[in-house]
């Protein structure tokens, strides 16, 4: 009978370790299965839209795989996950002008995009990507999730770890989303595998150990992507800072890297980069982003060679010829927007990108020569007034993207900001007017934590170009008008009637703003004296300690008075001393500003990052740090089961502490404890062993003499008898406690006192 109740109960407890192991599996399948999803809510929320749909694609996702696991075979899970892939791709391809045709008359550049994609190129610099994730999403997540269900944990683990390696590839995958999804694949594998073979608990530990063992690792290994050679870090000249000192303002803007980050503390580089021959002067644009992601800009899209003349764009224009003349090896090919033609020597470089820009598949050699014509919008800005809003949706899906980090406060202060603009490029003026007036240049600025269009808005008051072009086109944009971020050199020192020299130092950003039927059209919201000044100063600077490459013969002997550069005549109402009014809460001078912040101090909690401005409260763990700190604490407590430590730890406090009751309570751990004791020292009371006869032989064994008989009487009296009075209870305790000490040494004696 025994042996029957024995089997059962051992049934029963292999169930409930089968449930256990399946559930574990599930959880680890899952979290591989939605890791990728995790990075494609992150783009969605840079991007500032496709959040909603791509959650509801997940939710439906999951729940059609959950029914049809039930009831569909694994053949057609696979191809109802082939058709959703075929499906999501032709979606996407719809959504691009052409796309399609790259079915049929184009394959060769469309496996040419997928082996780039998967070869470092972001899906964040992606066209259209809120479309391109809720096509991607369903089939690799549908039949992960289907075949979890089904119990084949290794297919699962593989595509869910296909579908995560492709944005490992592609560069998107953060360390801690790339771990979380490993483990859960290891989770799944291991688990899955215990379930199986109806494993015990105790087989657990060792899988438990070594996921605890693998976060360990990974987390502590350095990993710093792309090194020394980040191109961030270079100036055009292939120089960097020295000693670590700040990076130049020209290294952080005019390499035209794929993103940008934007920087805390910058220098002024002397050094000439090119020359210029002009009909007139203008800003040299080298770069334009559209994907901002709160504290870097992001160029969507792919260059094409240049194959002749570009069509003219929509509005009235001058066509303006210049001619380049490297003077330093550079990786930009700089021109007055909007360029129509190339010619010269250096012209069989030239790329243009999807937004009208040149740039150079290599780079420019010094001496390298192009000629670039140019059609410059001709007219005032009061013609704008009646352009309208009746944007092309390419333009307005592209150019008015907002991500999910711009604040309602954001938000309100711009609303304040163009409260009297009755028109698009009275908003753009009012905004531009704002930020020149209320915030002063500085180059040695922290950067803030968070969103940096916000901090610098709501609560800083000084920065340098950067700054004021990413705010002024966030600003724009919450107002729905298309506008970009642009990067490039201003006019530069003009050295004779036509001819201009650029030095790294005229490296700028600033803003363009679409306007329907006229183009993309320059407005500068960074103050032009402070920041020509420190441009000044730093030549004198260069000049003086006998820096090279600081002049050419023409320079050194011209004036370096600054060029000015033709603007198109503001409307009549800008003769107001600040569009839109004053701001309310915010001091005319620039001291206080809203939401907390005292001279451009944040006193909230808004966190530092590195490079930037500190203070604040700490910030909650991620539920990605809290995964990472669970996972390592159930590995530790393995550990510590598997090895024993876990069954020593418990015993130790059993027989050090001795909490107090009532005096019937009180004896029986005392015994309990002497019974603790002279089990681990001696050996076991055997089945059928009374209290008084096991301590009469311990006597004799452990040397517990009279105190032992006298415990076990006060043990019986308690346990079975009449009781014991306090006294009694307190005798007990004291000589177990004497026993214990002289037993355990120092650190008994130590813990029995206490």
């Amino acid at each position: 009978m025994s042996t029957v109740t024995d089997s059962v109960e051992q049934s029963e407890t292999e169930t409930e370790s089968t449930r256990l192991f399946r559930l574990l599996a599930l959880t680890g399948a899952f979290a591989l299965a939605v890791s990728h999803v995790q990075v494609l809510y992150y783009v969605s929320t840079v991007i500032g839209s496709g959040r909603t749909q791509l959650l509801l694609t997940v939710g439906l996702t999951l729940v059609a795989a959950t029914v049809l696991s039930r009831y569909v075979r694994e053949t057609v899970a696979v191809w109802i996950a082939v058709v959703l892939g075929t499906v999501g791709a032709v979606f996407y391809l719809s959504s691009i002008p052409g796309g399609l045709s790259l079915l049929v008359g184009a394959m060769d550049k469309l496996v040419a995009d997928s082996l780039a994609l998967l070869t470092g190129f972001p899906i964040i610099r992606i066209q259209n990507v809120d479309i391109w994730i809720t096509g991607y999403t369903p089939a690799p997540l549908f039949l992960a999730w289907y075949l979890a269900l089904r119990r084949r944990y290794v297919p699962s683990v593989a595509v869910g770890g296909t579908a995560l390696a492709v944005f490992v590839l592609t560069g998107d995958a953060a360390l801690k989303t790339a771990l979380v999804g490993s483990l859960g694949g290891l989770a799944a594998v291991g688990f899955g595998e215990l379930e199986r073979r109806s494993g015990a608990i105790d087989q657990a530990d060792a899988l438990l150990v070594t996921i605890a063992v693998v976060i360990v690792v990974t987390s502590t290994v350095p990993i710093v992507p792309g090194g020394s050679s980040n191109p961030m870090f270079l100036s055009p000249g292939g120089g960097g800072g020295a000693g670590g000192s700040a990076p130049t303002l020209e290294a952080s803007l005019t390499n035209t890297p794929s993103e940008t980050t934007i920087r805390g503390p910058i220098q002024l580089s002397p050094e000439v980069r090119f020359t210029v021959f002009a009909e007139e002067p203008a800003y040299w644009r080298a770069g334009v982003y559209d994907r901002f992601t709160g504290k870097s800009w992001i160029r969507t899209g792919d260059a094409t060679p240049y194959r002749g003349r570009l069509r003219l764009p929509p509005g009235k224009a001058n066509l303006v010829s210049q001619q380049f003349t490297m003077e330093a090896s550079m990786s930009v090919m700089p021109a007055a927007a909007t360029p129509i033609e190339v010619d010269g020597p250096a012209a069989d470089a030239a790329l243009v990108d999807d937004h009208r820009v040149l740039r150079p598949d290599r780079r420019l050699d010094r001496g390298a020569s192009y000629s670039v014509t140019s059609a410059v919008y001709d007219g005032p800005l009061t013609q704008l007034a009646t352009a309208g809003d009746d944007d092309p949706s390419s333009i307005r899906g592209t150019y008015t993207q907002v991500p999910s980090g711009i604040s309602d406060a954001f938000r309100d202060r711009t609303e304040r900001v163009v409260a009297d603009a009755d028109n698009r490029v009275e908003t753009a003026v009012a905004i531009e007017r704002h930020l020149k007036n209320r915030k002063g240049y500085s180059l040695n600025v922290s950067r803030p934590g968070g969103n940096v269009a916000n901090a610098f808005l709501l609560r800083m008051n000084e920065g340098y170009c950067v700054y004021f072009a990413t705010t002024m086109t966030m600003m724009l944009r919450t107002q729905g008008i298309p506008a970009r971020y642009v990067v490039g050199y201003t006019p530069g020192q003009q050295v004779g009637d036509n001819q201009w020299v650029v030095r790294g130092l005229n490296s700028h950003a600033w803003v363009e703003v679409y306007f329907p039927d006229v183009g993309w059209i320059k407005f500068d919201p960074t103050p032009g004296g402070p920041r020509q000044s420190a441009e000044y100063e730093r030549v004198q600077s260069a000049r003086e300690s006998g820096a090279e490459n600081v002049d050419t013969d023409e320079s050194a002997a011209a004036p370096l008075t600054p060029t000015p550069t033709p603007t198109p005549e503001t409307p009549a109402n800008d003769s107001r001393p600040f569009p839109g009014g004053e701001v309310p809460g915010v001091d005319p001078f620039g001291r206080l500003e809203a939401n907390g912040t005292v001279n451009g101090t944040f006193t909230g909690a808004a966190g530092g990052e590195a490079g930037g401005g500190g203070g604040g409260l700490p910030s909650a763990p991620s539920p990605q740090d809290t995964v990472f700190g669970t996972a390592i604490l159930a590995g530790v407590a393995a550990a510590a089961h598997r090895y024993g430590i876990t069954d020593r730890a418990v015993q130790g406090v059993r027989l050090y502490w001795q909490p107090r009751r009532d005096p019937q309570a009180d004896v029986e751990r005392a015994f309990a404890r002497l019974e603790l004791l002279l089990g681990r020292s001696v050996r076991d009371r055997r089945n059928g062993e009374t209290p008084r006869e096991y301590l009469e032989t311990m006597g004799l064994l452990a040397n517990v003499g009279e105190r032992g008989e006298r415990i076990a009487r006060l043990y019986e009296r308690a346990h079975y008898g009449n009781g014991v009075s306090g006294d009694e209870a307190d005798e007990a305790v004291r000589l177990v406690d004497e026993i214990v000490g002289e037993r355990t040494g120092w650190l008994g004696s130590l813990l029995t006192r206490a």
